[in-house]
């Protein structure tokens, strides 16, 4: 779960409607670095609010599921009605990226409810035992203008909250990292092999 859904469902029951998140379902197989998302609509908050689907203006989102180690991942969509000499869009997930850091799919201005994702493609293309797709990634669609000021405080708590983890794991051996390990090894009193 992301800080954006946990902050959402702590709304009371009017502010829900200007804050709305529904998770999209990925597919259960990933052949190649692409993942199909099977099909899915917004139909729920269009009737629950009284609203047409083409007036409902959406932000799609995607966030690992994994902490990333030292490489990044380039994600690009599919989406359908996307023209064909157009480029898909594209998400670039930064290097040591915590799990649940939320970025936006940069879809347009003409984002609407009918507007569908259908299929997810990841590069560079994971091994072939890595785990599928649904389980890499998570792909959230927002709807409202508290959900999205709320998106933008819960990015930086997600932030907070990634620097709090780490700065935890410097206590253990096996997880500090830089000036913390030279300090372990001070209290040790085990002698930093300066590289040679």
């Amino acid at each position: 779960m992301t800080v954006l859904q946990s902050t959402i469902s702590n709304l009371t029951l009017p502010y829900r409607p200007g804050a709305y998140v529904q998770e999209i379902g990925l597919g259960h197989w990933t052949d190649h670095g692409l993942t199909p998302i099977p099909e899915y609509g917004l139909d729920d908050y269009a009737i629950r609010h009284g609203i047409a689907l083409w007036d409902i203006r959406p932000v799609y989102l995607v966030a690992p599921r994994f902490d990333l180690d030292d490489e990044y991942v380039c994600l690009s969509f599919d989406v359908l009605g996307w023209p064909e000499d157009q480029p898909r869009p594209q998400v670039r997930i930064p290097a040591h990226t915590p799990a649940g850091t939320t970025f936006v799919i940069p879809l347009g201005d003409e984002v609407t409810g009918v507007t569908r994702l259908t299929g997810l493609r990841e590069w560079p293309e994971p091994p072939p035992e890595a785990l599928p797709g649904r389980e890499r990634w998570q792909v959230l669609v927002l709807i409202g203008n508290l959900g999205r000021l709320l998106w933008t405080m819960g990015y930086e708590a997600a932030q907070f909250n990634a620097v709090g983890r780490d700065v935890g794991a410097q206590r253990q051996l096996a997880t500090a990292h830089g000036r913390s390990l030279d300090l372990i090894g001070q209290e040790l009193r085990v002698p930093r092999l300066l590289p040679s």
